[in-house]
């Protein structure tokens, strides 16, 4: 069963994103579907790290680092800039660039040592294809398998090796998001 975690009271763009979560908690199998993240910037070292993380209130964060212990889990990063069509008497229109990461643990995910991603990049992109949002629409437009490339924006260095080669794995689905709202 699936945990998803959202922002509480959604508005645009993180209400449809919590749509999408629920439709994947319904169709795929993954432990934790997180929402939008934040990019929170840690000191090491005497230089910057930058993480992907979730608020979970009270000031704490998840991290959503291939390391971390969510096992198999998706969440969401929204690329900058949004375009807005903003016309008075017409709907609000928002367009942007949402990546959706997943990482996994192939033993876990499929109960099998073979390294098939390519079926858990099927199964996704299949419940995806079929996804009716209330206010919008998505599109996959490309998808990314290297660790740096699916992280990217975010600091890798502190993620031991082991996490970032098999049975471990992931994909990054950058996908366009088009929302409308009266």
């Amino acid at each position: 069963m699936s945990k998803v975690y959202t922002r509480q009271n959604p508005y645009l763009i993180d209400k449809t994103i919590a749509e999408i979560q629920n439709y994947i908690a319904e169709k795929l199998q993954y432990e934790n579907i997180f929402g939008r993240c934040e990019r929170t910037v840690k000191e090491v070292n005497g230089r910057k790290v930058f993480i992907p993380t979730f608020y979970k209130g009270a000031n704490e964060y998840y991290p959503l680092l291939p390391d971390s212990d969510l096992k198999n889990f998706v969440f969401f990063n929204c690329d900058e800039p949004q375009r807005v069509e903003l016309t008075r008497g017409n709907p609000l229109q928002i367009s942007t660039t949402v990546n959706i990461i997943l990482w996994f643990d192939i033993r876990t995910l499929e109960n099998e040592d073979e390294r098939n991603t390519e079926k858990i990049k099927y199964y996704f992109l299949d419940a995806l294809k079929n996804i009716v949002l209330s206010a919008g629409r998505i599109s996959v437009n490309k998808i990314y398998t290297l660790a740096e490339n699916i992280y990217r924006g975010f600091s890798l260095d502190e993620v031991q090796n082991q996490f970032l080669m098999s049975p471990f794995g992931g994909f990054r689905f950058e996908c366009d998001l088009q929302i409308k709202y009266c």
